[in-house]
């Protein structure tokens, strides 16, 4: 045993229309690919809490979570010789305000529009949470149309 724990962290998947907030990323894991905002969950700070923060850092746009999307892990190399390891919890999440600006952990933000994904170079489980997002709020859309009044 190495002594060493997995970091916690958290990524918003933020759908605004066509469009997803994707970031390129500064730091490793992933230096330089397209992602999901999102950072480390800081001590004594709910996921939540953390998922607006890191957003609202790296982006300039400020979200409300909507609800837990999934739970994923990255491992890079393998036991113990691994270089990284983080839980992920990502969530679903709505737009409160703010246009995408590079900063603090990001080279670059953007608002990229879901059939041009294949522009943005995600890693395969990236594609398949976006894919999960997508889902999801279609499936929540149409509960608030169906729940809406008569």
């Amino acid at each position: 045993m190495t002594g060493r724990l997995p970091g916690v962290g958290v990524g918003a998947v933020v759908l605004h229309g066509s469009r997803v907030l994707l970031i390129r990323r500064a730091q490793a894991p992933l230096l330089g690919r397209w992602s999901f905002p999102g950072g480390r969950v800081e001590w004594g700070e709910s996921l939540e809490q953390a998922v607006v923060r890191e957003v609202l850092e790296e982006t300039g746009v400020t979200v409300r979570p909507a609800e837990h999307l999934v739970t994923v892990e990255h491992i890079e190399g393998q036991g113990a010789s691994a270089s990284h390891h983080w839980v992920v919890v990502d969530y679903l999440c709505d737009l409160v305000a703010g246009d995408p600006r590079a900063a603090s952990d990001a080279l670059d933000a953007t608002w990229a529009e879901t059939a041009e994904m294949d522009r943005y170079d995600l890693t395969p489980l990236a594609r398949e949470v976006l894919e999960k997002g997508i889902v999801r709020r279609r499936e929540l859309a149409g509960e608030h149309h169906e729940g809406g009044a008569s």
